[in-house]
């Protein structure tokens, strides 16, 4: 078994997915997705392009991205949830709301073509995802013994086969979506921060 280019020990499924993944782009079976993602984040976060470059999954890792791997920008499909998950997100850190505050929500107008629609069970079943793997795997475990998870090798496999982002279910909130985008891959006229900050 390979490692990933971050030094973590390649998950084994991540060829098959990568093949699976690449299907589905020549065969159509990606969808395209416009809406609004919303992200919580700290004030000097909001700041001119910090808000989309991903800097941040880069050097920490998320759900669908390794520590070392591509720049992946996590946002919510609506403004409640992104708050929640920003502060799930630093309560992993043992960090208190008082801590980070002030928060901003901040909206980025999207028009994708090429997604990847994890909140589906067709999509799930393609890729051999369960809901439940969804739901309950450990990236953080996973990465701390120097693996990289099975969601982060579909993050990896998405980005390499030119996916543009995931629609994944909320952890937090049965029914919520996230979208999982990765910036390089789709020009900026079709990401578009509302309201920018500078």
């Amino acid at each position: 078994m390979g490692k990933t280019p971050g030094g973590h020990r390649a998950d084994p499924q991540y060829e098959s997915l990568l093949a699976v993944i690449g299907r589905m782009w020549h065969t159509g079976s990606l969808c395209g997705w416009s809406g609004h993602g919303y992200r919580c984040v700290r004030m000097k976060y909001a700041m001119g392009d910090d808000l989309m470059s991903g800097a941040g999954s880069v050097r920490h890792g998320g759900r669908f991205t390794r520590p070392g791997g591509s720049a992946t920008v996590y946002a919510a499909t609506d403004a409640l949830l992104a708050v929640a998950e920003a502060l799930e997100n630093y309560g992993r850190q043992s960090r208190q709301p008082w801590q980070v505050s002030p928060l901003v929500i901040v909206a980025v107008k999207t028009r994708l073509k090429r997604v990847l629609d994890l909140t589906s069970d067709t999509h799930q079943r393609m890729v051999g995802l369960t809901a439940e793997l969804l739901a309950t795997e450990d990236w953080q475990a996973a990465n701390d013994a120097g693996v990289e998870s099975l969601c982060q090798a579909t993050g990896r496999a998405a980005h390499e086969t030119g996916v543009e982002a995931l629609l994944v279910p909320s952890r937090l909130r049965e029914g919520g979506v996230n979208l999982v985008l990765f910036p390089d891959l789709v020009p900026e006229d079709r990401r578009v921060l509302l309201r920018r900050l500078e």
